[in-house]
This record gives C-alpha cells, sequence and structure tokens, in this order.
C-alpha cells in the first residue's frame, strides 16, 4: 500500500493493492446455520477478522455477527440477535473511494491526515499524467497541476479538492493571507453535499496559526461558474468554491493554513468537513451545528419547532415539572404497551448539546429513509420515549441544588465523598433520599411502570477526555453482551469518517463506570435489569457536527443490537407489564420488579451487593422460584410465608394466584435478614 508520504510506487501497482485490500466479501451471503449452532457463509472466502455483518430477512433485522480470528483460521458467531439459516448477511463496509494525492512538502500535513482520514487508499502521485478517472475516484492537491489535466478528471466523473493557491494560481492570482487578531470565521452561504451538516448561514472558526497569529486563506472572488461555500466573515472573501465540471466536481479550499489538530483544535475542528463529505460521506445524520442557548425559553421554542415538525409521527405530552416547576415534556413515538426504549437529556442542564442531539433524533427518527431498514424494524416492534430536557435550570444543579446523577438508588448511601467541582458537596448534591428529586422519579417512574427494555442517558464532558460510550458499573449489570455488540457496530458504522488529534480517527470510546459505585441513573437502570447506556460529548460549537455524528451511530448502534436481542427471546420479562419496588424487606441493596406473564405475577428481584433472606407474607401454594435461565431454585415455603434466598444474581418467584396488588403488599410487609 502506498501511503501519501511513504516512498511511491506505480500507480498501478498501488491499485493492484488497494483492490486486494477490499476483501471477498459480497454485498450479501447467505448464512447457513449448522446442527450445532455453528454459523458460516455460502460463497464466501477469506474475511477480514473484526467484520461485523448485519443479519437480515426481507425487511426484518435478526441480528448481527462479527468475524474473529481463532487457531483454524476465522469463525463467524452471532454478537447480538440471532441467525436464521437461508438469512441474508450484510458485512458493514468502510468507503472505498480510491484517491490519489499530488503535493510537495508543503502538503506534508494534509498528504498525513488524508492518510488517517482513508487508511489504505491513497496513492502518491508522481504528477498530473497519473490522474486517470478508470483508476482513481478522487484526488487532493497541494502543489502546482496544469488546469485542463485537473479538469479533465473531473469531467470524466473524479472529484478534485485542490488548496486555494493551486486553484488561484490556474487565473494567474495568489490566495491572500490574511493575519488577524482574532480568530477567523467563515460562515456557510450555499449548501451543497460537500457542506452537510452545515446550514447556510451557521458560522464556525477556520484559521491556522502563524508563531502565535492567527491566519486565514481566501480569495478576492471565485472565478466563473463557481459556488462560494465558505465565506471569511465580515468581508465575505470565498475561502471554498466548488465548481460542477462534466460528470464530476472541483472543491477549492483552504487545505493548508488550518495546522492544528484535525476535529480538536480551534481553527481545525472542521478542516475536514468538507473534502470527508466527498470522499468518504463524512455526515450522515446532522443539518446543522449546534449553539448553546442562554435560556430555558430558547430551548423550549426548539421543542415546540420541532413538535409541529413531526406532528402526527411523534405525540408531546407533559409527563412532570423539575424542580422549579418547569415543565418536563415527553415525545412519544408509539403506544405506551409496547417494547420500549428511553432516552433523556439535560439530567445536568448545563451540558446544552444533548437536547440538542435528541431533538434532532427525534427529527431523523420521523422521517427514516427507506434504505435505513434496520430503523424502520425497530420503528414498526418497539415505542420510542425521548424526554430532551429533565431539567431546566440551565446549570449542572438541578433548581433544588441537587445532582440529579447523584439521585437514584443504587449505592446512594455509600455516595459521601464528591471529586472535583463536587468535593466536600456529595450529601448535599445526593438529595434528601434516593429518588427525593422530581427529574429522577420522572425517570423512575418511567422505568418502572412502563416495559421499557433500554435506557439511554446522554451527558457531555471536558474535550480533553473524548466522546464516551459507557457500560454501567459491572455489580449494577454485568453482562455487556448487547452493549459490546453495539460498540462494535458503531465502530464499524464510524470508520474513515472524522479526524480527531494525533492525527487519528475520530471513534466513541468504549467505556465502563467500573470504578467507584456511584448512584449513576444509568447504574440504576441497569441494576433493574435493562440494556442501558450513558453517552458522553465533549466540545464546543464547532465540535458538535462531530460529537452528533458519533451519538447518532451509538446510538442506533444500542437500539438496533438490544431490540435484536429483545426479539431473539432475551429478557422476554423485560416487556411485560411491571411495577418496580424499592429496598424489598427493607434491604437498601436490593431492589424488585413485579411484572404479569401469562396472567400471574411474577417478582423479579436481587442486590447489587451481599445477600440474606426475603421472607414474603404471601401462601406457598403455586409459588416457584427460578433463575433467569428458568432452572428452579431452592426456597423455604412456611404456613403463611415465603422464604426467598437473595444475593446478586438476577432470581424470579411466580406468586402462585396472588393479584398484584397482593404481591405489592407482601413486598411492603416484607421482611430480610442481611447476611454480610
Amino acid at each position: 500500500m502506498v501511503l501519501p508520504h511513504a516512498p511511491a510506487l506505480s500507480l498501478l501497482s498501488a491499485l493492484l493493492g488497494l483492490l486486494a485490500a477490499v476483501g471477498a466479501v459480497q454485498a450479501a451471503t447467505v448464512v447457513s446455520v449448522a446442527a450445532d449452532g455453528r454459523v458460516s457463509l455460502a460463497g464466501v472466502g477469506d474475511i477480514a477478522a473484526g467484520t461485523v455483518l448485519e443479519l437480515r430477512r426481507g425487511d426484518d433485522l435478526l441480528g448481527f455477527l462479527e468475524a474473529t480470528k481463532t487457531k483454524a483460521g476465522t469463525s463467524i458467531r452471532v454478537i447480538a440477535g440471532r441467525a436464521e439459516a437461508g438469512a441474508q448477511a450484510i458485512a458493514i463496509e468502510r468507503p472505498r473511494i480510491r484517491v490519489g494525492f499530488l503535493g510537495g512538502p508543503e502538503g506534508e500535513r494534509v498528504s498525513k491526515e488524508l492518510a488517517v482520514l482513508c487508511p489504505g487508499r491513497v496513492v502518491s502521485l508522481g504528477g498530473e499524467a497519473e490522474l486517470d478517472a478508470a483508476k482513481l475516484d478522487a484526488v487532493v492537491i497541494t502543489a502546482s497541476a496544469p488546469e485542463p489535466q485537473v479538469r479533465r478528471f473531473v469531467e470524466g466523473g473524479g472529484t478534485a479538492i485542490v488548496d486555494l493557491a493551486v486553484y488561484a494560481a490556474w487565473a494567474g492570482g495568489e490566495a491572500r493571507q490574511i493575519t488577524a487578531t482574532e480568530r477567523p470565521v467563515v460562515e456557510v452561504v450555499a449548501a451543497s453535499d460537500a457542506t452537510r451538516g452545515l446550514a447556510v448561514g451557521q458560522a464556525f472558526t477556520h484559521f491556522g496559526r502563524q508563531a502565535t497569529r492567527p491566519v486565514c486563506r481566501c480569495l478576492d472572488k471565485a472565478r466563473g461558474g463557481g459556488q462560494v461555500l465558505l465565506a471569511l466573515r465580515p468581508g465575505k472573501q470565498p475561502v471554498a468554491v466548488e465548481h460542477r465540471i462534466g460528470k464530476g466536481r472541483l472543491l477549492a479550499l483552504d487545505l493548508l493554513a488550518p495546522n492544528g489538530e484535525p476535529g480538536y483544535d480551534a481553527g481545525s475542528v472542521l478542516k475536514w468537513v468538507l473534502p470527508g463529505n466527498l470522499l468518504a460521506r463524512s455526515v450522515r445524520y446532522t443539518r446543522a451545528l449546534s449553539y448553546r442557548l442562554k435560556t430555558h425559553d430558547e430551548y423550549m421554542k426548539l421543542q415546540e419547532a420541532v413538535a409541529e415538525r413531526v406532528k402526527g409521527t411523534w405525540v408531546r405530552e407533559q409527563v412532570g415539572v423539575d424542580s422549579g416547576g418547569k415543565p418536563i415534556w415527553r415525545f412519544r413515538m408509539g403506544s405506551l404497551d409496547r417494547p420500549s426504549f428511553l432516552l433523556d437529556g439535560a439530567i445536568h442542564a448545563g451540558e446544552w448539546l444533548n437536547p440538542y442531539l435528541l431533538l434532532d433524533l427525534i427529527d431523523y427518527l420521523a422521517h427514516v429513509p427507506e434504505a435505513d431498514y434496520r430503523t424502520r424494524w425497530l420503528l414498526r416492534h418497539y415505542t420510542v420515549l425521548v424526554i430532551p430536557m429533565l431539567s431546566g435550570s440551565m446549570r449542572q444543579e438541578s433548581f433544588n441544588g441537587c445532582d440529579l446523577n447523584r439521585n437514584f438508588d443504587f449505592r446512594w448511601d455509600d455516595y459521601t465523598r464528591g471529586y472535583g467541582w463536587r468535593k466536600g458537596r456529595a450529601l448535599k448534591l445526593r438529595g434528601a433520599a434516593p429518588f427525593s428529586e422530581p427529574e429522577a422519579r420522572v425517570v423512575r417512574d418511567h422505568i418502572w411502570n412502563h416495559p421499557v427494555v433500554g435506557y439511554v442517558n446522554t451527558h457531555m464532558h471536558g474535550l480533553q477526555h473524548g466522546a464516551m460510550f459507557i457500560a454501567p458499573h459491572k455489580l449494577a449489570a454485568p453482562r455487556r453482551r448487547a452493549f459490546d455488540a453495539a460498540a462494535k457496530i458503531m465502530a464499524a458504522h464510524l470508520r474513515d469518517r472524522f479526524l480527531w488529534k494525533g492525527p487519528r480517527q475520530l471513534v466513541f470510546r468504549r467505556s465502563a463506570h467500573d470504578g467507584r459505585t456511584v448512584p449513576f441513573a444509568g447504574n440504576w437502570a441497569g441494576y433493574q435489569g435493562l440494556w442501558a447506556v450513558t453517552t458522553e460529548l465533549a466540545g464546543g460549537s464547532d465540535h458538535s457536527l462531530h460529537n452528533k455524528e458519533v451519538a447518532f451511530e451509538g446510538i442506533l448502534a444500542f437500539l438496533h443490537a438490544v431490540g435484536a436481542e429483545f426479539a431473539a427471546g432475551k429478557r422476554p420479562w423485560l416487556g411485560c407489564p411491571r411495577t418496580g419496588f424499592a429496598r424489598p424487606g427493607g434491604h437498601k441493596d436490593a431492589t424488585a420488579l413485579v411484572f404479569t406473564r401469562g396472567g400471574k405475577q411474577t417478582i423479579a428481584y436481587r442486590t447489587n451487593r451481599g445477600g440474606g433472606t426475603l421472607r414474603l407474607a404471601l401462601p406457598p401454594e403455586g409459588c416457584r422460584l427460578a433463575d433467569e435461565a428458568g432452572k428452579p431454585v431452592a426456597w423455604q415455603p412456611g404456613g403463611d410465608h415465603c422464604l426467598l434466598p437473595m444475593d446478586t444474581r438476577r432470581r424470579f418467584f411466580l406468586c402462585g394466584a396472588a393479584t398484584r396488588q397482593q404481591v405489592l403488599d407482601a413486598l411492603k410487609r416484607a421482611t430480610s435478614i442481611d447476611d454480610r
């Protein structure tokens, strides 16, 4: 493989290497399932280890596969959902566009970044003679190149991305370099495939540094037939210009001036978005940058505008008020009696990007394109509940001065020490009791009273940590099959789309709350038995485009993986009507859900540490106890009561002929013996 900064081989030999790297997986292959459950793909030879494939039958999503390396070669395993013989397996493939680079020493940084954005697909060109639309799909040029050869390449269907200096030289001029005292800002002045994700009229920083001064290069005007896409404020000088020529397009923009860390440093955050959109369709969901608003009313106006736009698909309804008396609104798509997903934002109201993210998601789910059969399948079978703004305080604390993400009943009593801005304030921030705060009770009541199977809790933190996709603590949710599958699915979809400092590719970093046990919402939801994930985004307005794209991929991957797992029969009790119960028998580390299945009441219960015995005042006739796999578990029947073992394993107690109310009354009167 030839990288731009490596010794050049012939274009032909480099292209042969590119073609060999594509692999042998076809667009869709037929799945075979052996009697022992082993999965194979018909007609497929070698497949790269780590490849993730979707399992599909018609318009239905069945699950996901992964190719893994073994001593015997490469094997195929199901990572979420189920495999059925005759189903189709479709690999999630990275972009295949073939890119040439033509540049000298001045473009060394550009070549390095391009090679990271398009790994294994970039070849160094020895000169303009190698511009061949039959062998290349695109070319990036930072050195002098004759315009006629570039135009012929574009006319034949190629994409040319050229630095402003090259473009200006074709007209006998040069790009102007402006040295500024303030950070230069460019405005989006026209819509194009290249500006996908940036709305007309929006502005962002775009500059480099020369010594300590910000610099930006621009043109006096665009050449005839060119459409200005980005213009420098306030003078409107062109910074990016697009030409449609024959079957292709030419994009001229300032590639050399932005010399900070791509995707990270001010001025270079969005450097590769326009080229990336043309080379790899980088932006797929986001329509616009997001800007921090100052007031709750401004966010409510955004909500109302989205509610009007999606009317008929979503229902917007009030589900409570926050501790400051402001209404809490929920968007609902589907009926409340179906298995559901719950997503919420602004549990820390100072984390401003998440309400935007969730409103964008609502908009997307109202207009899912035909090509996204996975999400269309999901919406046919599941209800989606979205609360964009739990707290209207516009700061990290609630109106009551609480940290709402410390007010959930998972090791709540243990949370006595805070860190960072919480240091010395833990007892105040956690609230007077678990669920003392109305915002936390809204989340609790959704999970306790509706068939919610999956929960997404959204957050935002410092830029230095990067975006994170976080599993609950292992003591809350020890099994992570769906979470791990979602992490692999989203990683496959995010390949070759965005750059981050290094340079390296931007990822949604997989993590887990496995350090200190903290009463997070995500930990508590996982403790109830739900599939749960916490997202942490990072950065400012310029970073919002990348952040929302990675969040979309993470959230959709989670919904698809969990949806496939539940449809395959995993945790079926989560889809039943239910009522939650805190601390049965007074055991502070225990929880219970009472659900109805087959006309009978069942208690799903467990602790998060230690163990003991739960004395339940129910007649034992017709009762039985089982583990999550349905295997019987020993228990002690009494004359008018049942003695049930309690530990960190979730158990299921079928309550005979008792009604829901009788079971709840029995839980209220229950006592426990703590074995610790």
